[in-house]
């Protein structure tokens, strides 16, 4: 199963084509890769619509969604508040290092609350798109 399949069965389909708009596929069909996918679900993309995303196929959206992947596999239960964590996006500004994501994580809650770089996660995070 890639991650392509598990993602369009949790209703990411919209996320999905923009990441074919981009060629970014290989981030989502190799079966060897290990990435923490943050993905938002078609209803939350629906709400926005086109509005503040940069246009289908273009570098901008490639940037943006290099930002969506994590690479190794980070389980709720391993995120720790105040990490920083590399994503897929290189920055010439970074001398083509990874753009880190700072990661806030809230366990004082009745539930633990996890948001990445200040977006929070809807759904429980042990059945959400944390591929």
């Amino acid at each position: 199963m890639t991650a392509e399949k598990y993602l369009l069965a949790l209703n990411c389909t919209k996320f999905v084509s923009l990441i074919h708009s981009v060629d970014l596929t290989q981030l989502i069909n190799n079966t060897d890769s290990k990435y923490t996918i943050l993905a938002p679900k078609d209803d939350i993309l629906s709400i926005f619509g086109d509005i503040g995303l940069p246009g289908k196929g273009s570098n901008e959206l490639k940037r943006l969604l290099q930002y969506h992947f994590i690479p190794g596999r980070w389980t709720p239960d391993k995120l720790k508040n105040g990490l920083l964590l590399e994503t897929v996006l290189r920055e010439p500004g970074l001398n083509d290092r990874p753009q880190v994501l700072p990661i806030e994580v809230d366990s004082n809650l009745a539930e633990k609350s996890i948001r990445f770089g200040g977006a929070g996660v809807i759904d429980d995070p042990s059945k959400s798109p944390l591929v």
